[in-house]
């Protein structure tokens, strides 16, 4: 949310700081990106793919989106 200029409040408002940095290192398409690795990740799950095999995949991903 904070990665796209939304202007919903922040919940976790002890964590802004940290919140602001950690958007900044990113645009909304690499959160989009990184949101859409994760619903295929628990697609894989529901699947009953291996969550071992499910997991390292997605860490092995991640840092390229």
């Amino acid at each position: 949310m904070c990665a796209s200029g939304s202007a919903v409040p922040l919940v976790n408002l002890d964590r802004a700081a940290e919140i602001e940095e950690l958007a900044g290192r990113c645009g909304p398409q690499q959160a989009f990106a990184a949101v859409s690795a994760l619903l295929h990740t628990l697609d894989l799950l529901e699947r009953n793919v291996h969550p071992q095999l499910c997991i390292e995949v997605l860490l092995l991903d991640l840092p390229y989106l």
